[in-house]
């Protein structure tokens, strides 16, 4: 990708196109956020080919590895969407005459209508991440940037430009709602722009959801067992969403101190919630993992990780 404004070494394209093949590209109402590179060190795509179905973009949202994962931002439907490039740069010169030196900078804004301060921390924990996004319009077409590799990569944005701010509702001319807003990297130009053809999606991008945080809190730690009571980010500040439904194969236990994985007893839920382990007896001071299985990703929670040292 690159920001030049004019290629004087390269020769222009022919101006012909086939009938009614260029597509205009319409403005987002659901992002994707994607990390620009995976752990590897690989650069995130879609590649060329690739059928977006159903079990492909499960595949995408639910993958155990954060740094491949996709996060749909899809609380609401985005609204009052403003996507615009500013004007180039130019320097002027004695004849009169001006010559374009940088491309302006392209921002995006929209709002999550009718969302509290639990989105607001959740976009908020994107800020100062290499991260990149896939815009999807309302005709559910994904859109995103195509590379040198001929792949569709997430358009990236500039590291640290995204923002939020909370607009508080109440008034007969305010929804209220959280905004956000960023620029694009320099280094996108809009004619790399390009889009998954309509014949390679059977699966449901406009109601693409992300991961539910789960937040354990440990408690009752003995030999034999302890208790996780799972909330979500939302609701009351003493009274948040309780994670329900979640089951033994859910849950990996691991001993850290003996490096050895723990065949968990029994897990039973109850009040909803609040998960009491049963576990073979471990040794006091022992350090012990509690972490998200797959099973919890594919019910659309990801349980971050606890630690609890056995007394």
């Amino acid at each position: 990708m690159s920001s030049t404004i004019c290629r004087c070494d390269q020769l222009p394209y022919n101006t012909g196109l086939p009938n009614s093949q260029s597509k205009v590209i319409n403005q987002a109402v659901l992002l994707v956020l994607v990390y620009l590179k995976s752990d590897a060190g690989v650069f995130n795509s879609i590649a060329s080919g690739a059928v977006l179905n159903q079990a492909y973009l499960d595949a995408k949202t639910q993958n155990a590895d954060e740094s491949v994962r996709w996060y749909p931002l899809g609380f609401k439907r985005l609204q009052n969407v403003v996507t615009e490039r500013a004007e180039s740069a130019t320097v002027s010169y004695d004849t009169g005459n001006s010559a374009k030196t940088t491309q302006g900078v392209r921002t995006f804004s929209g709002i999550f209508s009718g969302s509290g301060a639990d989105v607001q921390a959740i976009l908020d924990s994107f800020k100062c991440k290499s991260i990149g996004f896939y815009a999807i319009d309302k005709c559910g077409t994904i859109i995103g940037t195509v590379d040198s590799d001929g792949n569709l990569r997430p358009t990236p944005i500039f590291t640290g430009s995204l923002d939020t701010i909370m607009e508080q509702g109440g008034s007969s001319d305010r929804a209220g709602g959280i905004m956000v807003s960023f620029e694009v990297d320099q280094l996108a130009k809009d004619s790399q722009l390009g889009y998954v053809a309509d014949s390679a999606i059977t699966g449901d991008l406009l109601n693409l959801s992300g991961l539910i945080e789960a937040i354990p809190v440990v408690s009752n730690i003995s030999t034999t067992g302890f208790k996780l009571t799972i909330d979500t980010l939302s609701g009351a500040f003493d009274d948040k969403v309780p994670v329900e439904g979640l089951v033994l194969v859910d849950f990996t236990v691991y001993n850290v101190t003996d490096s050895l994985s723990i065949t968990v007893t029994s897990v039973t839920e109850s009040p909803a919630g609040v998960y009491t382990f049963v576990i073979p007896a471990q040794t006091v001071s022992d350090v012990v993992r509690v972490t998200g299985a797959a099973g919890a990703l594919a019910k659309n929670f990801y349980v971050e990780e606890t630690l609890l040292t056995i007394v």
